[in-house]
């Protein structure tokens, strides 16, 4: 959702030619016009929300607010909302007759410069973006990152690849996905071998921490970025070599657990999965299990806590998948499925997957990880 406020009868008119432009672009938008707001008010009519009052909403629910007027308004309404970067909703300001948009909070990762070159398009006003990468053309590794919906692992990062392209450096990218597109101007992809095990990664022996059938002598990948090998790493495995680290979230966690585990357990035995396999917790996409989990506590307050969907499939779904999965007699038997959490975990793959750790027993528990099919566009 996008909203619009506005603050004269033109601003207004220009307010509506927005609506109109992000609705055929199919983006959600709503207006609130302070000029009626005013005339209802004189004439004792019910009206609609202060401006400060629209502001706090709009915050909240909203991926973009636009003011059309003049910018200091804007900025006295959005100054105490004014937190954190990466998540903050862009903020636009237009002039009422719609000649100039300007991205004023929010341009990259908030999409608010892409949000106000798509506007001038289609309104014909002219979009006045200031931040230097945008002024001298160059490519933006946090627009890149919200185009691919990449979580900012290390957000000091995002400064240090701007400014070595702003005086003419190359960065490296290394990528544990695919990628398609052309690759930017003073952008090299490392080759795949240099992310190998020889080249800048190694393996490295872990604990899985504890459980009955835990198998402790498993390897889990590092990877291990040697300055200046790469200075962005796009991957699921934790990295603080690099300048910046992009995480996809595409990892599911397939879970299964004796009834009333408490979420704390659960919590536990999913931090020491992770931390075995090197995967960073921002990767989780959900978590996944059978439909006769669909009311366990232990675990609708784990997803709750961390924010993440819980999702189910019936038996038959999980039947459904082919495959080898480690296989028990005493949960077809009561499950009516051989395998839960290797099967969840990879039936949450849309895009076609495969497991990275198979199940894992830790008490009353079971997990498994499985990762989605995923690259980069550039």
């Amino acid at each position: 959702m996008i909203d619009i406020v506005s603050f004269t009868a033109k601003g207004a008119e220009t307010a509506g030619h927005l609506k109109e432009a992000l609705l055929s672009e199919n983006r959600m938008a709503r207006t609130s016009d302070r000029f009626s707001l005013k005339k209802a008010e004189a004439e004792g009519k019910d009206s609609p929300l202060s401006l400060s009052a629209w502001t706090e909403k709009a915050w909240r629910e909203a991926e973009a607010l636009i003011f059309v007027g003049a910018a200091g308004i804007a900025v006295r309404s959005i100054a105490s909302y004014v937190k954190d970067k990466l998540r903050d909703p862009a903020v636009l300001v237009i002039d009422e007759k719609g000649n100039y948009i300007i991205p004023i909070l929010s341009g990259h990762y908030g999409g608010g410069s892409e949000l106000a070159i798509l506007l001038s398009k289609k309104i014909g006003g002219t979009a006045v973006l200031t931040t230097a990468t945008d002024v001298e053309g160059l490519f933006a590794v946090d627009v890149f990152a919200r185009a691919n919906q990449l979580v900012i692992g290390n957000r000091e990062g995002i400064r240090k690849v701007s400014s070595c392209l702003l005086s003419g450096g190359t960065v490296s990218f290394s990528i544990e996905g695919g990628y398609s597109g052309e690759c930017p101007d003073n952008v090299e992809i490392l080759d795949k071998k240099a992310a190998s095990p020889e080249g800048c990664c190694q393996k490295e022996p872990g604990p899985y921490g504890q459980g009955t059938d835990s198998t402790l002598d498993k390897e889990r990948l590092f990877i291990k970025t040697k300055d200046p090998c790469c200075s962005v790493h796009i991957g699921i495995h934790e990295d603080t070599a690099a300048w910046l680290f992009l995480i996809p979230r595409v990892v599911h966690i397939g879970l299964g657990c004796k009834r009333g585990v408490p979420a704390e357990d659960i919590e536990n035995a999913v931090n020491a999965i992770l931390s075995h396999a090197g995967v960073d917790f921002r990767a989780v996409k959900d978590i996944c299990s059978v439909d006769r989990k669909a009311d366990e506590g232990g675990i609708i307050s784990f997803a709750r806590t961390k924010e993440l969907p819980f999702r189910t499939f019936t038996a038959e779904e999980l039947n459904s998948l082919k495959g080898d999965f480690t296989s028990s007699d005493f949960v077809r038997e009561t499950i009516g499925v051989d395998n839960v959490c290797e099967r969840a975990a990879l039936m949450g793959c849309s895009r076609g997957g495969k497991i990275i750790v198979p199940k894992k027993v830790f008490p009353g528990i079971a997990i498994a990880l499985a990762v989605e099919d995923w690259e980069v566009h550039f």
